[in-house]
């Protein structure tokens, strides 16, 4: 889809912190805020070129002054942001040359298409969205068909997820639903379940990744809960040779998609 294209209008100016919209856009910083206005908030030209080629349409942007960012956007849509309003913006560490909102994604479960051959990641009570963010970049470049988010503890669109993901966040198909639903779907598609825990007696390399399967990876701290090792058809694990039981969950859902992506090369 690419960027949204180029209009004749002059780009508004924003100078005074009370501004509505300045407000509106710094209270999607929250999860509270997001989940209350229905919107997301992205940083960084990469991330925002990524999100609109994907489909997500933004309601506004915001760049510094004199910001080369503004190249190919609906100047309608731009709003520049004196220097210390835009500083105020920015989320972190980073001081990002652009900043949009944006509709929250629909992640339904029920909008995911389940069946046929593909790998389907599984992350149960995932809590860090950097983590998720790493997961999602990796679900992309390995081709995975969809993440599907269970019982999560953080925002599948928080800042800090869509920055680790570089933007892939938008160009991979992801749901979210109780653990529940999410089981009851796979079986409805015909996935096999297999369950990454420690104590499983096969590793990664002796289970079948490439067919109609689904990948279930646990909790940073607790791992996969007892109901989704009930629901697994089969249990797997990483081969550790340190003192270390596990790896990080990025990690390890990064090693098991490249490796579903081998065996179906």
């Amino acid at each position: 889809m690419g960027r949204v294209l180029k209009q004749k209008h002059a780009m508004q100016t924003i100078s005074s912190p009370s501004n509505p919209r300045l407000k509106e856009a710094m209270q999607l910083h929250t999860a509270r805020g997001r989940k209350k206005q229905n919107r997301i908030i992205i940083f960084g030209q990469r991330e925002i070129d990524r999100a609109i080629s994907a489909g997500i349409v933004p309601d506004q942007i915001f760049v510094p002054p004199n910001s080369s960012a503004v190249e190919g956007f609906d100047k309608t849509k731009i709003y520049q942001l004196a220097g210390p309003l835009f500083e105020k913006l920015n989320y972190g560490n980073r001081l990002d040359d652009a900043i949009m909102t944006a509709a929250r994604p629909s992640t339904d479960l029920k909008g995911v298409n389940l069946k046929g051959p593909g790998l389907v990641a599984i992350l149960e009570a995932i809590e860090k969205p950097g983590n998720l963010g790493g997961i999602l970049r990796s679900a992309d470049g390995s081709g995975v068909k969809a993440v599907i988010v269970a019982d999560p503890l953080t925002d599948v669109f928080h800042p800090n997820s869509i920055r680790n993901s570089c933007g892939a966040a938008f160009n991979v198909p992801t749901a979210v639903g109780n653990s529940r639903q999410v089981i009851a779907a796979l079986k409805s598609a015909s996935k096999t379940i297999l369950v990454a825990t420690p104590d499983a007696e096969k590793n990664l390399h002796q289970v079948d990744l490439k067919s109609e399967t689904a990948i279930v990876l646990g909790n940073e701290a607790n791992g996969v809960s007892q109901q989704w090792i009930d629901a697994a058809d089969e249990r797997f694990r990483l081969p550790m040779l340190g003192v270390a039981d596990s790896l990080n969950v990025s990690v390890t859902a990064a090693i098991v998609m490249y490796e579903s992506l081998r065996q179906r090369s």
